[in-house]
């Protein structure tokens, strides 16, 4: 993708630290080192992701053993080559973002690059039709739609329709099975993090991006535990924990070949190199909080925590957590 996401988004605050590494500056894996125990939320996710249940609080078996260190030798490879574990975008995405960017670029231009792409067409008319909008007549132009959804509304679409098949869209039995739900907690979670961006004053927009992409490393991760043929049915905690560190290394690297935006690179960057949100950058702790509320959230919807482990939960999870949670619950919530 080259450096396209960074000069089309427009994204400009002063770049993350952890931003400028190079790849022999990425903090090293410890493989000789026992992995610390993920939190009991991040764990039960990763057993929800790969349908294994609870993991079991035991030492990794021989084969979570193999599988780690395919993870390992992974992880020397150069930041381009992990980009390669997951799909490139629609070739149509660089140039209509880019001219989202343009004040001189009219609607009707707008409409011809979204009537390139089938998917984007339907998706464009789908938002526009949504009932948030109130309209009693159904809307099947472009330019009609277009106009209703306004720039931003559309970057989203945009981002939205790219990312969906790099992520959600992935062959091999742990992949097939894990793609699927990792888009829907990606989607939420971007949902999630606009707002909180907006609340916290930073670009809502890369936000957004951050927590769309932010589970980019456990596609490449999975897809790698896909190569080597056998995956663990009943994870344990250490392979989880560190199943989860090779993600979220993999995530700021593959984010980082790809060149995203500073704020949405620092924000993934943060996940990968810091324990506590506390020590995080805003864009961090932002999609800190937006990732775990809902993973709290998916969690408790799938019966695997129960709604009073999810308040308490949820309630050390962001600042002001609970209000959050019920706001997500209210929104999911079928009745």
């Amino acid at each position: 993708m080259k450096n396209w996401l960074s000069r089309l988004f427009g994204v400009s605050p002063r770049p993350h630290p952890a931003a400028g590494r190079q790849p022999d500056q990425v903090p090293a894996m410890q493989p000789s080192r026992s992995p610390q125990p993920a939190p009991d939320i991040d764990c039960l996710f990763v057993g929800w992701l790969l349908d294994a249940g609870l993991p079991a609080d035991i030492d990794p078996g021989d084969n979570e053993l193999r599988l780690l260190r395919a993870l390992e030798r992974s992880a020397e490879a150069d930041d381009r080559e992990l980009a390669q574990l997951v799909p490139r975008v629609p070739d149509v995405v660089p140039l209509l973002l880019q001219s989202l960017r343009d004040s001189r670029v009219s609607t009707s231009d707008l409409s011809a690059q979204i009537a390139q792409d089938p998917v984007l067409v339907a998706e464009v008319l789908r938002q526009a039709n949504a009932s948030r909008f109130g309209r009693t007549q159904p809307i099947t132009g472009i330019g009609q739609a277009l106009a209703l959804l306004g720039q931003n509304g559309l970057r989203q679409l945009v981002a939205r329709v790219a990312f969906k098949p790099v992520i959600g869209s992935q062959s091999g039995p742990c992949t097939r099975l894990a793609a699927p739900r990792l888009w829907e907690h990606s989607e939420r979670c971007a949902t999630v993090c606009r707002d909180l961006g907006a609340e916290r004053l930073i670009d809502p927009f890369a936000a957004f991006l951050a927590g769309l992409l932010h589970q980019v490393g456990m596609v490449a991760a999975l897809r790698i535990l896909d190569q080597s043929q056998r995956a663990a049915v009943l994870p344990s905690t250490p392979f989880c924990a560190a199943l989860l560190l090779h993600a979220r290394q993999f995530a700021w690297r593959i984010g980082r070949a790809w060149e995203l935006p500073p704020a949405a690179l620092g924000a993934i960057a943060d996940q990968a190199m810091h324990a506590s949100s506390a020590t995080m950058a805003v864009p961090g702790q932002v999609l800190h909080a937006g990732a775990r509320l809902v993973a709290i959230r998916t969690l408790a919807e799938h019966g695997a925590i129960d709604e009073e482990q999810a308040l308490t939960a949820a309630a050390d999870a962001a600042i002001d957590g609970l209000r959050r949670y019920r706001e997500l619950a209210a929104a999911t919530d079928p009745r």
